[in-house]
């Protein structure tokens, strides 16, 4: 009874990752012995998790861009001269709470302008 009531809540919250998740978190929760504020922020978390996925799905698919490419993506075999260590450190985006600027330069025709870039 307890558990219809609490996905009757859920969809007219929507907050349809929770109502997805529920059962697998109170398992894990009962099987685990945690306290009812950790539960809670578990469900919170996977919520807030979920629909920043789906923002982020939602806004890359109205932008439209021709095709997406993510900084995981990157073969550095095809182009070895390119620094792995400072690019993987770009991914941290550690440059942007030192209030850094990034300028990748490179000679014309050697595909330096990216038209989509998503890290």
């Amino acid at each position: 009874m307890v558990t219809h009531h609490l996905k009757e809540a859920f969809d007219r919250l929507n907050l349809t990752h929770m109502a997805a998740v529920y059962d697998h978190h109170a398992e894990e929760a009962s099987k685990d012995s945690i306290s009812y504020l950790e539960f809670l922020d578990k469900l919170l978390w996977a919520e807030i998790d979920a629909k920043r996925e789906r923002t982020t799905t939602t806004n890359l698919k109205l932008a439209k861009f021709p095709y997406i490419k993510a900084i995981d993506s990157f073969d550095f075999d095809f182009q070895p001269s390119a620094n792995q260590r400072k690019i993987n450190e770009l991914k941290t985006l550690a440059f942007v709470e030192r209030s850094e600027n990034v300028v990748f330069l490179g000679p014309p025709g050697v595909g330096n302008y990216v038209k989509s870039y998503v890290m």
